[in-house]
Parts: C-alpha cells; sequence; structure tokens
C-alpha cells in the first residue's frame, strides 16, 4: 500500500473536566500512517465530515479509497460511510 491510497477516517469522543464533550474527526493515511487532519468540534456533523474531506483532498490530492473506521458513529443520524474511491 502506498502514500494516498488509504485514508481512514474515525471520530474520536472525549469530555472536558466540566464534562462538555469534545469530538476529533482524525484522517490518516494508511500507507504513510501520515495523519493528515485533526478537526475538533463541540458537535462534528456529516457536513462537518465532508467539509474536513473535501479541504484535505483540495490540498493534498483525493486518495485512492476512504473508509470509515468507525462506522457506527458516522451513520447513526443518516451520516457519512463509504468505502470507495473518492
Amino acid at each position: 500500500m502506498g502514500v494516498n491510497d488509504l485514508w481512514c477516517v474515525d471520530l474520536v469522543f472525549d469530555a472536558t473536566r466540566h464534562g462538555m464533550t469534545l469530538k476529533f474527526l482524525t484522517i490518516v493515511d494508511e500507507g504513510s500512517h501520515y495523519c493528515i487532519d485533526i478537526a475538533v468540534g463541540r458537535q462534528m456533523t456529516a457536513r462537518d465530515v465532508v467539509r474536513a474531506l473535501d479541504e484535505r483532498c483540495s490540498a493534498m490530492g483525493s486518495p485512492g479509497t476512504c473508509a470509515a473506521t468507525t462506522a457506527a458513529s458516522l451513520s447513526e443520524r443518516g451520516g457519512l460511510v463509504f468505502v470507495g474511491a473518492v
């Protein structure tokens, strides 16, 4: 597997000590193990995910394939689940 062959998208959740939720969207190139982006917010919608991917694709070129590693989290509200060519 080479650079830009496969990007993996993951949502990570955490909370501040005051109980506020933080969501982290990570985009990692599996060929190079390079962290392409980490977007942080109190909420993360499907539009936010698509926007982050669009920005990274514009800056770095599109990957051959993009996969959601936590499909249940990304799709639970009718959001984004894709595995395939971008």
